[in-house]
């Protein structure tokens, strides 16, 4: 199954080389909040009538519980955990195996992103531009010492992305490729990036931003989407894929 999330969350990323003191969370696109928003009809940007889940939010995210104790005593909760995930994009240079960050900045970093987030999504590290920059030459390393990262410290991770057919984003080598050849390296591309994080990402962008561009579409058809999702799904038959996007509701 493909599921549709019809919104975008931007939430924050850390710049590298920036001192940690100096560093202002800025917003920026990939986090997958994206559970949590409808998959009903968009009205009109303009409506502030509340939303299904907004109404909900007494009935279902709200609850009652009893505390006994003397009469008159004060009595302090503290909130511990929640189930909400708040994330962030994490960035490949701090698990990259030749990394040029001090380990200082590291440190800081996932020192930083612990107080602040409890969940995770790969900036660049599975793009397929990223582990595959020449053809045939596929760098895991980085997403594994990610997720070996994330898993240590009980973050949930999305994979961000499996295919992204914009222009240019798309390798050279692609490119060069005819028809049969290109379908070949889509299928070997979800099948293999699956089967090796089997389990591990508990979602994936599968198609990303495919409303601004579709390289894929074109060559092939705009049946390809679907195939590349039967493809990750033969590699990993319990994935959960997305399709993501961005200015949806305004159109640009």
């Amino acid at each position: 199954m493909v599921l549709v999330s019809l919104q975008k969350i931007y939430i924050a990323t850390y710049t590298p080389y920036v001192p940690m003191k100096q560093i202002v969370l800025t917003l920026c696109a990939g986090f997958f909040l994206s559970i949590l928003c409808p998959n009903t009809a968009i009205g009109s940007v303009q409506n502030k009538d509340k939303n299904p889940q907004e109404q909900s939010i007494e009935s279902i995210r709200k609850g009652t519980f009893h505390i006994q104790g003397k009469p008159g005593e004060r009595v302090e909760i503290v909130q511990l955990n929640h189930e909400f995930w708040f994330g962030c994009a994490i960035s490949s240079q701090v698990f990259a195996p030749h990394s040029n960050m001090s380990d200082l900045d590291m440190a800081n970093y996932k020192e930083k992103f612990l107080e602040n987030f409890n969940a995770a999504v790969t900036e660049n590290a599975v793009k397929w531009g990223s582990m595959e920059r020449n053809r045939g030459v596929i760098d895991y390393q980085t997403a594994d010492n990610i997720l070996d990262w994330t898993e240590a410290n009980g973050l949930p991770c999305r994979g961000h992305n499996l295919y992204w057919g914009i222009d240019q984003f798309v390798q050279e080598w692609i490119k060069e490729l005819d028809v049969q050849e290109l379908r070949k390296a889509l299928e070997k591309r979800g099948i293999e990036t699956a089967r090796h994080y089997q389990g591990r990402f508990v979602e994936y962008d599968l198609n990303n931003e495919m409303i601004h561009g579709n390289y894929y579409a074109e060559k092939l058809g705009d049946g390809i989407t679907k195939e590349m999702a039967d493809w990750v799904l033969e590699g990993d038959k319990n994935a959960k894929l997305w399709l993501n996007d961005y200015d949806i509701l305004t159109g640009k």
